[in-house]
């Protein structure tokens, strides 16, 4: 089967699945392949792990989890994932599940730090947009890149220590933006491909205008909706701005039933100690982007 060769998150990636939407890299560096990708049946002892009425077993070094009339998925030790396709299933989903949630926990394996929520480049250092879903991340973080920002991330931010220095890794050059959002920034939805997430997203390419090298980390946002009537921010400190920061790991809902390694958890505490945290509160029933990014650009960080 053919193989292509990949980078997202700073991951050399060796796959079987063709993923367009990534950064290609050179198949000559075979022999310092971070992550292997392939087709295959998941053994029957990984799948039979998977209790009656369940769609997944995880552990702290393996992941098998099944996606009705799309594809099981094994992620094991950081390095490998396995899918088995279900018979007539839709690439892009058979792909949003790899992107997704293998990804994320093949990163938490390798006890990598992962925020949910977007990434955009500012004053030539990067922003992370995070918050709850439906807070409006996305929608900020394609209003920045419509106003000249490169982007870097979507949904998954990255973070790796190099050099002493906290960087983000770069994702990939899609985002995806739900209806209500596509419809208030003026995006014509029939010329973008629908994606089925729970909710009606679409997909959006952004490769003309993405930062595929690692970049310092300058500032994390935390977006939140209110019944104020105007945008305004504050700065997180003290011991809330650790507990904020893991409530919005990406898929921090799985990984909390078996725990965070003493690892992850230094860098976390790394990543808090040196980077400025601020909220952002914008109101629950207005379109406040404009000045959601005036208050933003304001800001003295890192």
């Amino acid at each position: 089967m053919e193989k292509y060769y990949y980078k997202i998150y700073g991951l050399k990636i060796k796959s079987e699945v063709k993923m367009e939407e990534l950064t290609v890299i050179d198949k000559d560096i075979n022999e310092n392949i971070d992550v292997n990708i392939t087709y295959g049946i998941i053994p029957k002892d990984i799948i039979g792990k998977i209790e009656k009425g369940y769609l997944c077993h995880m552990e702290r070094k393996f992941l098998v989890f099944c996606i009705p009339n799309v594809a099981k998925y094994y992620v094991s030790y950081g390095k490998n994932i396995i899918i088995e396709v279900e018979k007539n299933a839709d690439e892009q989903k058979v792909k949003t599940f790899l992107l997704g949630t293998s990804f994320g926990m093949l990163l938490y394996q390798r006890d990598t730090v992962a925020i949910h929520g977007g990434a955009i480049v500012l004053n030539e250092k990067v922003m992370v947009i995070t918050g709850n879903q439906g807070a409006g991340k996305s929608t900020l973080t394609n209003a920045f890149r419509s106003n000249g920002c490169k982007f870097m991330a979507d949904d998954v931010s990255v973070v790796t220590v190099k050099e002493e220095k906290i960087l983000i890794e770069s994702a990939y050059g899609q985002q995806k933006l739900c209806k209500d959002t596509m419809e208030k920034l003026n995006f014509n939805k029939n010329n973008f491909n629908l994606i089925d997430e729970g909710r009606e997203k679409f997909l959006i390419s952004v490769k003309d205008n993405f930062q595929s090298k690692a970049l310092d980390l300058g500032v994390i946002c935390l977006l939140e909706v209110s019944d104020t009537d105007k945008v305004f921010l504050e700065e997180i400190k003290g011991c809330k701005k650790l507990e904020i920061f893991l409530d919005n790991i990406y898929r921090m809902e799985i990984f909390g039933c078996i725990g965070l390694s003493k690892e992850y958890l230094k860098k976390c505490l790394n990543i808090v100690e040196n980077i400025p945290m601020f909220k952002i509160i914008r109101p629950k029933d207005k379109f406040t982007i404009n000045e959601q990014i005036n208050l933003i650009k304001e800001l003295k960080y890192r």
